[in-house]
């Protein structure tokens, strides 16, 4: 295997004079302890976007955070994983203390890179599709739904299905970790950190996710890249008609706009009567409106009126 060496030097200016007691014991112990070369015994993630020649991944091994060895470098562009062995080398000098820093390539075997690559595509997955029935059960209260009727029947979207989808996305394995990458890959070190992400998870595009109903309707929503934040909610009746919403309000509820129900009617499935009638009284007391709902055996309607 062919090596390559980066070293980098960056100097660390003593705190005190080098001709005190306390400098002169601190360089001992640093040189001593470490015998000229010390390394923490985890290993550290950096993701680098453009990261193509050689000295690109050398480069952000060498200036990777402490004193962490392995270095795992990534390229999201072409999902290239190398792995870097680090040695750290102090030495006294007149005027202060010289660490040079040595990457070194390392040999990184194919389970082990198939496993970051892994991570870094589901990463990049952009569109997820999913039956709202996926989601029962996940959390308390978030129970099976046949129709987006049922989960805006109080006029909002709840926090706790918003919190059922979270649980689902990283069921999934769409927001993929550091700590998944050193359980899947049997990492020793394991990587105790990373470069880039929301807290400890990494996502390169935003997610689209479509929740799809049992009649035809569907909840849609986009989870963002750069801070998780669920933005661009959007619903369709059972028919693909557009239902808009606001908000959130003070509770973190997503609300549905009463305008979106003036003089349309908006359709869902059979059985969705009751929840059909408690939306369209929220709808009428929360906008001054006239509202109503009437059921047929093939399905539920609602619609509203300007008092």
């Amino acid at each position: 295997m062919n090596t390559k060496t980066r070293i980098s030097r960056a100097r660390i200016r003593k705190r005190q004079k080098t001709g005190s007691f306390a400098a002169t014991a601190w360089l001992a112990l640093l040189l001593v302890a470490s015998g000229n070369s010390f390394a923490s015994s985890s290993a550290w993630w950096m993701l680098c976007n453009g990261c193509t020649a050689d000295s690109d991944f050398e480069r952000v091994a060498v200036n990777a955070p402490g004193t962490h060895t392995p270095i795992y470098v990534t390229s999201w562009d072409s999902n290239e994983t190398r792995k870097y062995d680090r040695r750290f080398v102090t030495e006294e000098l007149v005027r202060g203390i010289e660490r040079t820093v040595l990457a070194t390539d390392a040999e990184l075997s194919g389970a082990v890179m198939a496993v970051f690559e892994k991570a870094i595509n589901d990463a990049a997955i952009h569109h997820l599709r999913m039956p709202r029935n996926d989601l029962a059960g996940i959390l308390p209260g978030v129970e099976e739904q046949d129709s987006v009727i049922g989960d805006i029947s109080r006029g909002y979207i709840s926090s706790g299905l918003k919190n059922a989808i979270r649980e689902e996305i990283d069921r999934r394995i769409l927001l993929p970790t550091y700590a998944s990458v050193n359980a899947e890959a049997a990492l020793d070190p394991p990587i105790a950190g990373m470069n880039f992400g929301q807290r400890d998870a990494i996502r390169i595009r935003d997610l689209v996710i479509v929740i799809t109903y049992a009649d035809g309707s569907t909840l849609m929503l986009v989870r963002r890249r750069r801070d998780g934040k669920f933005v661009n909610w959007s619903i369709t009746d059972a028919e693909e008609n557009i239902i808009s919403l606001q908000g959130p309000d003070e509770a973190g509820n997503t609300l549905i706009r009463p305008e979106s129900f003036v003089n349309r009617e908006l359709v869902f499935g059979p059985g969705s009567g009751s929840a059909a009638r408690a939306l369209a009284e929220d709808l009428a007391a929360e906008a001054a409106l006239y509202c109503d709902a009437w059921s047929t055996s093939t399905r539920d309607t609602v619609k509203c009126q300007r008092r």
